[in-house]
Formats: structure tokens, C-alpha cells, sequence
């Protein structure tokens, strides 16, 4: 009587073995960011400060572990490989920069940020939300000549600026990205008596709702003259093997 397979008799019994890459698809794909937030051009203020925060959607989640994001290796290989480790600090809080003396009022922050992301569906492609503050007092205005006058601000603490966003690049590769500065506006005749009653400038207790698609309505914001400069240095794993186009 001619023996039967291993293999056969596993099918047979119930027990069909996955394929060895299934494991592996099921995690999806992941994206690896190394960024700086180089500096920025703004003429509102004469000393400003930075800070970054990171948004996306409800099927991302930080990647937790070193390994499972790299190509397809054979167990003996994976001792020889070297695997980046990530800190997940994608929230950073700059220095308190003073605009430099020159004819373009420009704030050096060089302060980096890296993260580690994992998911199986791009919808909610992670955000960079950039909010743009000054200290009351600090500093003189610079104008648009790039001259510094005696004129201080009124009053003492932290007020916001403006904001910016952008999303992470989805390719891999090296980028430079110039993010585009914009300041909320009252939306409403009331909002405006409010705000001219309590000099008090409408600012956003939810950054998140920048980044969706929802009804804006109340939503009003005039563009800033100036920008944030931004340096990303992006890998993106297994994105074909997920199914999708990279």
C-alpha cells in the first residue's frame, strides 16, 4: 500500500498549512519618517517658537517592535541585518528663536522628529500639524524692511501665531517641503465683538480639525506672508506586497 504524503495528510485531516508570506501581508506596510523642522519665514513677530504634532487615521498605530518592516529574508540572514530603531517623537517643541538681522525675517529651529508607522489601508495618510506661537515680550517687531522698532508686544505669556500642515510624503526618498502659514479669523459678527472685547485672537482647541474633511463653516483663516521649512527623509515598506501601487 503506497504511504500517503505528510502534506496530504494535513489536507485531508483539516489542517492545511498558511502559506509562509501570509503572515507577513497581514501586517501591511509601514512608513518610516526622519524629519527637522529647519526653521521658518514669518514677518508677524520678532521672537516665535514651534511645535509639531502628528495625525492619522484610525487603522495607523505606531509601530511597536523593530522587526517585521523590512524586505523578506530567510531566518539565517535576519542575525546579519541591522535595523533602524525609532523613538516615535513626532511631537516636538522648538527653542524660543529671535528673527536674524537681514532683510528676510527668518527663525532657525533645526529641531528634529522621527516616528515608525504600520497600517493595511492608506485612508487617514499621516499629517504634520505645525502651530506657530510668541511670547508676549519677547522681542521687538521686525517689518517688512527687515527693521527691528521698539514697538513691544502688550501683555505677558504664550499666544498663537498661525498654523501650517502638510502630509508626510508617500514615496520614498529625501524631501524638502515649504509649509504655507495661515491665522484664524473670526467667522462671525459676534465672534468679532468677543474677540475685540477680550483681545483675544480665535485659536483652535482641537488641531485634528484641520486634518479632516469635515464641514468647515465656522472655520475662517486669512494666509500668513511666510512659511515653515520642513526636511523628511521617508521610507515606505511593503506597500505592493499590501496591494497597492507604491
Amino acid at each position: 500500500m503506497p504511504s500517503r504524503s505528510k502534506s496530504e495528510g494535513a489536507e485531508r485531516g483539516g489542517a492545511k498549512a498558511a502559506p509562509p508570506t501570509a503572515n507577513r501581508q497581514s501586517k501591511g506596510f509601514q512608513v518610516l519618517v526622519h524629519g527637522v523642522l529647519e526653521g521658518a519665514e514669518c514677518v508677524e513677530v520678532g521672537a516665535m517658537f514651534a511645535r509639531t504634532q502628528l495625525f492619522f487615521g484610525s487603522d495607523w498605530s505606531f509601530l511597536e517592535s523593530s522587526g517585521g518592516y523590512g524586505e523578506d529574508v530567510d531566518d539565517e540572514e535576519e542575525g546579519d541585518i541591522v535595523v533602524p530603531t525609532y523613538s516615535n517623537d513626532a511631537e516636538v517643541v522648538t527653542q524660543l528663536s529671535d528673527c536674524c538681522k537681514g532683510p528676510i525675517p527668518y527663525f532657525s529651529f533645526t529641531a528634529p522628529f522621527e516616528f515608525a508607522l504600520t497600517s493595511t489601508n492608506p485612508f487617514g495618510w499621516p499629517q504634520l500639524v505645525i502651530t506657530f506661537h510668541t511670547v508676549e515680550g519677547a522681542g521687538g517687531h521686525v517689518d517688512k524692511d527687515g527693521h527691528e522698532s521698539d514697538k513691544q508686544l502688550l501683555g505677558s505669556g504664550e499666544s498663537i501665531i498661525g498654523y501650517g500642515r502638510c502630509y508626510i510624503p508617500m514615496k520614498s526618498g529625501y524631501y524638502t517641503k515649504d509649509v504655507p502659514m495661515m491665522q484664524l479669523e473670526n467667522a462671525t459678527s459676534q465672534q468679532a465683538i468677543i474677540g475685540l472685547l477680550t483681545r483675544e485672537k480665535p485659536v483652535l482647541r482641537d488641531l485634528s480639525y484641520l486634518c479632516t474633511g469635515d464641514d468647515q463653516v465656522m472655520l475662517r483663516a486669512r494666509p500668513l506672508e511666510g512659511y515653515a521649512r520642513v526636511n523628511f527623509s521617508v521610507m515606505v515598506n511593503g506597500m505592493e506586497s499590501s496591494g497597492f501601487e507604491a
